[in-house]
């Protein structure tokens, strides 16, 4: 994972990712996957407010600058998002998981820290998901635009809308990711390949 590659760059001299180091990879992981779900999410929207077009006609119709639309706020959103996920899933599996823990047990956990961390951290973010998905629907104006109507037209409770399903949705699906990824490394592991814990 890119969050992963990060960390290993950032390691100390004794080997270990410091909070600091995690909460850099995460950012580096945010700037990273936003290149690609930046055309995702606006095609996505686009599909979802015009269920008439498959994916192929809204990527031709839109053409490469307008499936970049919204980059900067989904910037902000990934960053953020990265920044409180990855050190916070990791410092609950550190506090949850015991070297003589079962497999079944530390996947579990993992699970755990990950739906965690997933749910709070896409909490969080829900504001800047708000404005993302405002721009990508074509409201004019740029981030600081947009937010600031929000704000006077709709208040702030606005900056909240769709928190619960965006918690529901990305808590388990982050879950899901982080046991896969740490069942894949146990894995490797096991055939004798150096894979580091964090």
């Amino acid at each position: 994972s890119t969050q992963s590659t990060w960390g290993d760059m950032l390691r100390n001299e004794s080997g270990i990712v410091t909070m600091s180091g995690e909460l850099m990879a995460g950012i580096g992981a945010g700037f990273c996957q936003v290149v690609v779900t930046t055309p995702m999410e606006r095609v996505k929207i686009q599909c979802q407010m015009d269920t008439s077009k498959g994916v192929a006609q809204v990527v031709k119709e839109l053409g490469l600058k307008g499936i970049y639309r919204g980059y900067t706020p989904t910037l902000v959103r990934d960053v953020w998002f990265s920044a409180v996920f990855f050190p916070m899933q990791s410092k609950l599996k550190a506090s949850l998981v015991k070297p003589e823990d079962t497999g079944l047990k530390k996947t579990l956990y993992s699970f755990l820290a990950g739906v965690t961390a997933g749910g709070f951290s896409a909490a969080i973010s829900t504001p800047l998901d708000v404005i993302k998905t405002r721009i990508q629907t074509k409201e004019p104006g740029n981030f600081i635009e947009v937010a600031s109507r929000i704000a006077q037209n709709e208040g702030y409770g606005a900056f909240w809308k769709g928190i619960k399903p965006r918690v529901i949705a990305i808590g388990p699906l982050f879950g899901i990711a982080i046991m896969v990824y740490d069942i894949q490394k146990r894995t490797l592991r096991s055939f004798g390949y150096y894979v580091p814990e964090n």
